[in-house]
């Protein structure tokens, strides 16, 4: 199935079923290097829309154009060049889905059905404020923009019409379940550097349970500042960080800045400190280095560590995904039908990766 009159749309994707921490932290993408990437990509007759989807689970890259094969064979060559990697590096961890596939695909993304934690709320924000950073720098047209749309209509039908997004659906609300299993937490001094979205989120969650202390940091101190308006949280200034985690029982890190905790700094400050700690990573890239991980008195979590912690939450849901599902597919043949009525072009085969 073609989406319009000579227009065939790709995805090319990796998330955190396809490939380890290590290799999906290499391919996030900054919002200061999007303008350039989607220039790269458009400015090329391969690719005649793009959308770039990147968040701490997954990065996916739409093409839409006139040739299947050729749209593939262009996103491959893009993203080998971003870390000079051969093609079947690529085979290895990336999926690819086109047409049919590719819709159903984004449905069930917004949907909350292929995220960490099933059913979270989350990855429909991103997907529209990654929908309006490439619509600002003119790289959607009317194929994109009525898939993204359509994908966001069924996101939100099934979470309306299923319990799909009951109870934790957040990598935030996980962390703090994590938290909440710690023995004696009201004596317990919580540190959460970065105030984005995922700190923020931490930080309101963690406010409602008996922390002794909840300090937040931020290199936007103003940032920070605006967020403990509404929260019973302290503010410390980013360059006190170490002097901070010299007290501190539980440190989530959350910010865009990879390896910002290293082994040398933790074990300076553990010299003579009879107490461990707990790192929590939710950087993707990787906040602590992994290194931290060997050293006496230390645990750490990343993202990837996660997995058993949310897979506990999800026992109640599998039901309810499975009718949201249902609700997916039904759409699908809605958006495919009347695709069909605009077009009477022949279905492309599935192409495979080729540069």
């Amino acid at each position: 199935m073609l989406i319009g009159k000579n227009m065939t749309i790709v995805v090319l994707g990796i998330n955190h079923k396809k490939a380890p921490l290590e290799v999906r932290e290499r391919f996030s993408f900054r919002d200061s290097e999007l303008e350039s990437h989607y220039q790269s990509l458009v400015n090329t007759p391969e690719i005649k829309e793009a959308f770039i989807l990147s968040t701490c689970n997954r990065v996916e890259i739409y093409g839409v154009g006139e040739n299947a094969f050729e749209v593939i064979k262009r996103l491959t060559e893009f993203l080998s060049g971003l870390q000079d990697m051969p093609a079947d590096f690529l085979e290895n961890y990336f999926y690819q889905k086109t047409d049919t596939a590719a819709l159903e695909h984004l449905f069930r993304v917004a949907s909350g059905l292929d995220s960490m934690v099933i059913g979270e709320q989350q990855i429909m924000g991103q997907i529209k404020k990654a929908y309006e950073q490439a619509s600002a720098f003119g790289v959607v047209g009317p194929y994109l923009h009525r898939t993204i749309q359509d994908a966001l209509r069924v996101g939100k039908k099934a979470r309306n019409l299923t319990g799909i997004s009951r109870g934790v659906t957040s990598i935030s609300g996980v962390v703090v379940e994590l938290v909440k299993n710690e023995l004696n937490i009201q004596d317990k001094k919580v540190l959460v550097i970065g105030a984005g979205k995922v700190g923020a989120m931490t930080v309101s969650k963690l406010s409602e349970l008996a922390i002794r202390e909840i300090a937040l940091t931020n290199r936007d101190i103003a940032k920070a500042e605006e967020l403990i308006k509404k929260e019973n949280v302290k503010i410390v200034e980013f360059v006190n960080l170490p002097t901070e985690m010299l007290t501190a029982d539980i440190v989530i890190a959350a910010t865009s800045a990879p390896h910002l905790i290293g082994e040398e700094m933790v074990k300076g400050f553990l010299k003579g400190r009879q107490k461990g700690i707990l790192f929590i990573d939710l950087g993707v890239p990787r906040n602590v280095e992994e290194t931290v991980r060997g050293i006496d008195g230390v645990r750490l979590y990343n993202i990837d560590d996660l997995a058993p912690v949310i897979d506990r939450t999800m026992l109640n849901r599998e039901i309810e995904a499975v009718k949201a599902e249902k609700i997916i597919q039904r759409e699908l043949a809605l958006v495919v039908q009347k695709a069909a009525h605009e077009t009477a072009a022949v279905p492309l085969c599935e192409p495979s990766f080729s540069v």
